[in-house]
């Protein structure tokens, strides 16, 4: 069954980032809510991410991103990715280097930053328990934020996520009346995803609801 996942919550996973030079506002935006960049857009993603090490035990974690992306993965999780979902995911490598600006910088190596990750209407919102109630009244209410309770259903079309393991919502859940031009972003992957992540003993994602599935009606 799927998870809903995002940045660890964990103090331990959790490590100071910046782009070096910054990161456009614009180009950010495009990472998170779009469905594809074209290749100008592409090509003002800054090539160097600079990171602190984890405050306890040291190093980097395997994934780094922010809350609502994007997320630079590890050369393992790439390779685990690209195994379970050949040829669907546009990375991009970055160069992970120390947060200190000085002759002695310390390299990282390379992370990938998933670009765009695939958009999927995945969640069945009559199923689903959003903040603020079920079903459609439910999401408008909430402006598409899922309830976070354990006892709480968040309900995935089974046919529309078969075969996939990594995936965005598509941002129109965030849509309300009110707001029509309102855009969200929930990330998703496969329990086949998260028993790989876990077993290697990757971090810096949170694992935040698990999802059951049915078939749209």
């Amino acid at each position: 069954m799927p998870y809903i996942i995002s940045t660890s919550v964990d103090e331990n996973s959790s490590v100071n980032k910046e782009f070096d030079p910054d990161m456009d506002d614009l180009v950010k935006r495009d990472l998170i809510f779009a469905a594809s960049l074209d290749g100008a857009m592409r090509e003002k993603i800054p090539r160097v991410l600079r990171v602190d090490e984890r405050p306890v035990t040291g190093g980097i974690p395997s994934i780094i991103g922010w809350n609502i992306g994007p997320f630079l993965i590890c050369q393992k999780l790439k390779d685990i990715i690209e195994e379970l979902e050949p040829g669907r995911h546009d990375f991009l490598s970055i160069d992970l280097k120390g947060i200190d600006r000085n002759i002695d910088e310390i390299d990282y190596g390379t992370y990938y930053l998933i670009v765009c990750p695939v958009f999927l209407e995945s969640i069945l919102i009559e199923k689903t328990r959003f903040t603020k109630g079920m079903g459609e009244v439910g999401r408008e209410a909430s402006a598409g934020a899922i309830s976070s309770r354990d006892n709480s259903p968040c309900v995935l079309d089974g046919n529309v996520i078969a075969g996939h393991h990594f995936w965005r919502q598509s941002p129109s859940i965030a849509r309300t009346k009110n707001n029509p031009g309102r855009r969200g972003v929930v990330y998703f992957c496969s329990d086949v995803l998260q028993e790989r992540i876990t077993s290697e003993g990757m971090d810096g994602w949170g694992f935040i609801k698990y999802c059951s599935t049915s078939v749209a009606e």
